[in-house]
């Protein structure tokens, strides 16, 4: 893994002075820490005292904040530009590594996972919807790979140090000491986007011959929603799990997640330009379909090396789908209400994260330990069936430049 962050790391060095955005080594720092919260946040709840209900309680105040907030920062990132909320963001998330040093008590994790949930709302909003704006030749799948993959390599680094950092100091003094790296990671993110985040307006859209019906968004928003919900719902019980059902450490654990960790890190960058080429509705259908099918395999806790082999497949196949829908958010508006669209969308994934963490909480403490995976399973599975039958399949704009003006215009 070391090996594929020090690629990573290198290809930017080359590429940042001719970056305009920064957006690709801004996000790494940002999204350090957001592994070591995945993995570590439910068993350092546990040495605060949280149960398995108030672990979920620390994801869903994240979501809930989100919930609310980014449809509002999505109309003003319209009307004000993307620049504002992009930074406000990255200086929420800095704060809310700090307050995670410093939480000796329950209610200041549950502070810092407020600051969290005001950073996710202003800085994905806005990059994402400046990422659509800069991506109208048809390249915006291929450009949200590159920001998943920049996300990804982070969040492995982070998990890396998190790890190492738990390994020698223990859980709680490690989780202190990595949050203290990855607050100053983050106030140098935020100077990193000062100096280079474009100021000005998103571009307004133009007349157009053709237009997906709006029908398609609210459709996409449910679906986005559902989906949240279920992949949330494993979120504070995966760890849990192995460790209560088969005695699993967590170092052992992160060996055999590992290969994926690597996929999920590297291949946005290089699958996304498959949505751009190809059908995204089926990408995004086989996804989730190969989601459920994980599920299942872990609820009956096979071989490590069965297990790592599904993990794997698993990050394939969303590490190509990821890009592709959210290309289709951007294909589904217009860039006048592109920033409304991806704050409604951000909101729907909010709400059902911040949903699913209790209900797989309240699952695992009532229903059987596995209970959250075939729920899962189930949910992801019709997914599949409702995205192929009903999604509009948006053509890339690469191919519609003479019917949609919006491509060609100024940014």
């Amino acid at each position: 893994m070391s090996q594929n962050i020090r690629e990573f790391l290198r290809r930017n060095i080359r590429e940042y002075l001719r970056d305009e955005t920064g957006a690709e080594w801004a996000v790494f720092l940002i999204a350090l820490p957001f592994g070591v919260i995945g993995v570590y946040l439910p068993l350092y709840g546990r040495e605060l005292g949280a149960s398995a209900f108030q672990v979920g309680a620390l994801f869903t105040a994240f979501g809930l904040v989100g919930v609310f907030a980014r449809p509002l920062v999505g109309l003003a990132a319209d009307r004000l530009g993307r620049r504002p909320f992009i930074l406000a963001g990255a200086l929420a998330y800095a704060l809310s590594a700090i307050l995670c040093a410093a939480s000796f008590t329950l209610p200041l994790l549950f502070a810092s996972r407020i600051a969290a949930g005001v950073g996710s709302a202003l800085f994905w909003v806005g990059t994402r919807a400046l990422l659509a704006d800069l991506g109208r030749d048809g390249s915006r799948a291929r450009l949200f790979g590159r920001l998943v993959t920049a996300s990804t390599t982070g969040a492995s680094a982070g998990t890396v140090a998190g790890a190492g950092a738990v390994f020698l100091l223990g859980i709680v003094l490690g989780w202190r000491v990595v949050f203290v790296g990855f607050g100053l990671a983050g106030a140098l993110a935020l100077a990193l986007l000062y100096r280079r985040v474009p100021t000005g307006m998103p571009p307004k859209a133009a007349p157009v011959a053709r237009r997906s019906s709006p029908a398609g968004l609210v459709f996409l928003l449910g679906v986005a929603f559902v989906v949240a919900a279920a992949y949330a719902m494993l979120v504070p019980i995966v760890l849990l799990y192995f460790k209560d059902r088969l005695g699993y450490s967590e170092f052992l654990l992160g060996v055999v997640f590992a290969p994926s960790a690597v996929v999920y890190a590297l291949a946005p960058a290089r699958l996304g330009v498959l949505g751009d080429r190809y059908s995204r509705r089926v990408l995004i259908a086989g996804a989730l379909l190969g989601s459920a099918v994980s599920s299942l395999f872990s609820s009956f806790a096979p071989a490590l090396l069965v297990l790592g082999a599904v993990w794997l497949m698993e990050a394939l196949l969303v590490s190509a789908a990821v890009p592709a829908q959210e290309a289709v958010v951007s294909e589904l508006s217009g860039g006048d209400v592109r920033g409304r669209a991806y704050g409604f969308y951000a909101a729907a994934t909010g709400l059902g994260g911040a949903l699913g963490p209790l209900a797989g909480g309240w699952l695992y403490d009532n229903a059987g330990l596995a209970s959250p995976f075939w729920v899962n399973a189930a949910v992801l599975s019709l997914s599949a069936g409702l995205v192929l039958w009903k999604l509009p399949e948006a053509r890339p704009a690469g191919r519609t430049a003479t019917v949609r003006v919006e491509a060609d215009s100024p940014a």
